[in-house]
């Protein structure tokens, strides 16, 4: 976690610690966890910002170090009028930024998304750690019934189908139809099963709504039977949340852009197997072939607008470029793994992958590679 490494090596006084991107909200459990790792100060000598810069609030008495993700070529960086109280710079985040001292970015595309839009301020590249002794393959509980909505029996014993798995808000980033449509006409219907951690941030969308959304998926693909669908959008606890990670065979995404793909590098800490898209953050950690299976992707406008259950975001403008995965790509690493599971369970042929991906995402996340950025940006 950012915060986990923080307490021995700064003061700091954080205005907002994030938001469990899992779950999507603070829960009190997660105050109680977290609260021992912040220190807030009177006289901070340094100040640490994390979250929407256009939130922040400088202090001209100490250090001001901003941490900051971003999915497309280049950060927000215009002048927009949305409403009338809100000030024409709200979407200007360049400005924001060389009022800094210093930026810290999630990736190198992050990084260079912030030199594009003009930031001048000094940048570091900030792999945030994850919990590795949490995060680890090793004989974790393991769920096999997963309560949620599966669209024909309300409810679904995954006993031992193939389940592929992701996590993450339902929106244009993220691309969840395509991906839900992809593995609905790519892997048979009898022994494939989809599970989805999801929710939508737009307002009024019920849960009724999200699942009626999906439902209308299954039907658009013009087939008579499709694998299951099971949709998790309650919050779950952290336990429970490993153990459903632990029973994707595959964790897959096929998302335009990513600031830091946190869901994905926790899977692959757990020792699985991603088929993920090759663009932006995702490349900080994943190669094609090496650690997990990579899909190609073309250029796309970043463009949301405000349709179905998918809010449309001010942030996003036409000079902003992120990408489109090719689909049958993904379709094909899905139906090559399927073909390896349906000769052997354990999916001993992408095992080395698997465990070369888990390496390599303990150690760049980390705690050990976390506290010498630390020691080495406190100087």
């Amino acid at each position: 976690m950012i915060l986990r490494g923080l307490k021995d090596h700064f003061d700091v006084s954080l205005p907002e610690f994030g938001k469990n991107h899992m779950q999507g909200k603070i829960t009190p459990e997660l105050q109680e966890k977290y609260t021992p790792y912040l220190k807030p100060q009177r006289t901070p000598d340094v100040k640490l910002f994390y979250d929407i810069p256009t939130a922040w609030r400088l202090d001209k008495s100490c250090k001001n170090i901003g941490i900051i993700g971003w999915e497309t070529n280049k950060i927000p960086s215009r002048e927009l009028q949305v409403a009338p109280h809100i000030h024409p710079a709200s979407f200007n985040w360049t400005n924001i930024l060389n009022n800094l001292d210093e930026v810290w970015c999630f990736s190198k595309a992050t990084e260079m998304a912030v030199q594009q839009a003009g930031v001048i301020k000094p940048t570091k590249v900030f792999h945030p750690a994850i919990d590795t002794s949490f995060w680890k393959p090793g004989d974790w509980k393991t769920s096999n019934t997963i309560v949620g909505l599966d669209h024909e029996t309300n409810g679904d014993d995954i006993g031992d189908k193939f389940v592929v798995g992701f996590v993450g808000e339902w929106c244009h980033k993220n691309d969840v139809a395509s991906f839900v449509k992809s593995v609905l006409t790519g892997l048979p219907a009898n022994d494939c099963v989809i599970v989805l951690k999801t929710h939508s941030m737009k307002p009024g969308v019920t849960r009724e709504l999200l699942h009626n959304t999906i439902r209308k998926l299954k039907t658009e693909v013009y087939l008579p039977k499709v694998p299951s669908i099971i949709v998790l959008d309650d919050y779950v606890s952290e336990e429970e949340y490993r153990a459903i990670l632990n029973r994707f065979n595959v964790y897959a995404s096929i998302s335009k852009g990513e600031s830091l793909n946190l869901q994905a590098i926790e899977a692959m800490s757990l020792g699985k197997l991603g088929v993920l898209s090759l663009g932006t953050g995702n490349l900080e950690f994943f190669k094609h072939n090496q650690n997990g299976l990579g899909v190609q992707m073309m250029p796309e406008l970043a463009y949301n607008p405000d349709e179905g259950i998918m809010p449309s975001s001010p942030f996003y403008s036409a000079d902003q470029v992120w990408g489109k995965a090719y689909e049958l790509e993904f379709i094909g690493h899905l139906q090559a793994v399927y073909g390896a599971w349906k000769e052997d369970k354990t999916l001993e042929k992408y095992r080395r992958m698997a465990a070369i991906g888990s390496d390599n995402v303990r150690k760049e996340y980390g705690e050990e590679q976390f506290a010498r950025f630390l020691k080495t940006a406190s100087k």
